[in-house]
């Protein structure tokens, strides 16, 4: 099942608003690997976010982790 953040981005695919809603693998240390390349991120919504985990990130921040088969579906769909 989609969360509501997921049905949003799918709903916003083709807008403006999809490339600040992005599928990425959090590395540590504030760091995120989106599709757009490496950002700077903040965790306070997701604190304990761990190495490698795939995560949404809205606005530089990570929001939700979502499992590897939602994140390649939606690496594909932005790259």
């Amino acid at each position: 099942m989609l969360s509501d953040t997921m049905k949003r981005m799918e709903i916003a695919d083709k807008s403006l608003f999809a490339k600040y809603v992005v599928p990425a693998e959090y590395l540590g240390e504030g760091i995120a690997l989106t599709p757009y390349g490496r950002r700077k991120v903040n965790i306070d919504f997701l604190p304990n976010v761990g190495v490698g985990q795939h995560v949404i990130v809205h606005y530089n921040y990570v929001v939700e982790g979502i499992d590897g088969k939602q994140f390649e579906e939606l690496r594909v769909k932005k790259a």
